[in-house]
């Protein structure tokens, strides 16, 4: 029994090694990647384990020599909500409109599996919103102070301006295949738009409030996981 045993642990201790080492020689590649001059890629956020449009739009990366990438992305989104006119009433709607750009710069330290990186992201966004109530005569409000909530989100109207340092490690799963994490240290700013609120009489009347600004500084996740497939 003791020697069939000790022939059972070496021939799992053989398979064992045949798998692990090949296994380990691969992770231990110090170039498995394609990132280099010329190479392009399309970036997706990642959201509980799910791929979605990168910052909410479409984003993509090029490097333009072996250890330097430029990645940016253009975003646009619209929502919408409407609400049944009661008796005697008119329909309602509430609307927001965001359209946005960011540009941003990696250095990579490692052309490895494994690639650490540092680098500067600077991105605008313009957010407008619109909500017309039931009432009669209808009351329309442009560019709330307090936002639109709409579908579980709350769109705060306005110009954004943001700016930060980036550290980040991008991982290859595969050569065409790769997952990041990253952390931003940044600086971000909002100029509200002026908030119009009109009731439709005849003739309208309109009453307009100066937006203010909104500032933030501070470490955060943004982005802090990103897949990207290499082409």
């Amino acid at each position: 029994m003791r020697h069939r045993f000790a022939r059972r642990i070496t021939t799992l201790s053989i398979l064992a090694s045949l798998f692990i080492i090949p296994v380990s020689s691969s992770f231990a590649d110090e170039v498995v990647t394609p990132a280099g001059a010329g190479s392009k890629a399309l970036l997706f956020s990642m959201v509980m384990l799910t791929p979605t449009a990168y910052n909410g739009g479409l984003g993509g990366k090029y490097y333009f020599s072996d250890p330097f990438a430029l990645r940016g992305d253009l975003e646009f989104g619209f929502a919408s909500q409407s609400t049944p006119a009661p008796t005697g009433g008119s329909e309602g709607s509430v609307s927001a409109t965001q359209l946005g750009v960011s540009v941003g710069g990696e250095y990579h330290f490692m052309k490895t599996r494994i690639s650490p990186y540092a680098g500067l992201d600077v991105g605008m966004k313009t957010t407008s919103t619109d909500n017309k109530n039931t009432a009669t005569p209808q009351i329309e409000v442009k560019n709330a102070a307090t936002g639109e909530p709409i579908g579980g989100a709350n769109y705060v109207n306005g110009l954004n301006f943001r700016v930060g340092a980036i550290g980040g490690i991008e991982f290859f799963i595969l050569k065409e295949l790769s997952i990041s994490a990253e952390y931003n240290l940044g600086y971000s700013m909002t100029s509200l738009y002026d908030q119009v609120r009109t009731i439709n009489t005849k003739p309208a009347t309109s009453v307009t409030t100066k937006g203010g600004t909104l500032s933030t500084i501070g470490i955060n996740g943004t982005g802090a996981f990103t897949l990207a497939f290499y082409f």
